[in-house]
């Protein structure tokens, strides 16, 4: 078994080495209760509470996980010593695990309304799932489509 101390880890430089960062992304989630896109902007990857929170999280592996399931075990210990534990196995979206349709539509509202507004989000999700009945896209780009907001 070995363990990886993010102690002596190079800081974080860009956006893709911030979203492919471990102690990073689960920095996030402890400190925010979920991950979002913009936890990947540099305001937020330079953030000084992230940076120190990461210095107290330790990677180990663990070999009863399977390297092809990309799976976690995660357990979190407390300043009192009341400690956590959490076993994710196959994580969600992998295809022995797909998402339901409810964490889909979630993810595309979360990614999508910022750009569209959440009403057109929506309006976006129901014109998707009726693809099987369009005879041309022309409905599909337009839900799909930015309005100008200027």
């Amino acid at each position: 078994m070995w363990s990886f101390d993010t102690r002596t880890l190079l800081p974080i430089s860009s956006r893709e080495h911030a979203d492919h960062n471990i102690p990073y992304t689960v920095t996030r989630a402890l400190l925010n209760g979920e991950v979002t896109e913009h936890d990947f902007e540099e305001n937020r990857f330079r953030d000084p509470e992230s940076l120190t929170f990461m210095k107290k999280i330790t990677l180990r592996f663990d070999r009863t996980l399977s390297d092809t399931e990309l799976g976690a075990r995660m357990k979190v210990t407390l300043r009192s010593g009341q400690s956590y534990r959490t076993d994710v196995p196959i994580p969600p979206g992998h295809m022995r695990n797909p998402a339901d349709d409810a964490s889909l539509e979630k993810k595309f509202i979360d990614l999508s309304k910022g750009i569209l507004g959440r009403a057109r989000a929506e309006k976006a999700i129901e014109t998707i799932l009726s693809l099987n009945t369009m005879a041309d896209l022309e409905n599909l780009v337009g839900a799909l489509t930015p309005s100008n907001r200027g």
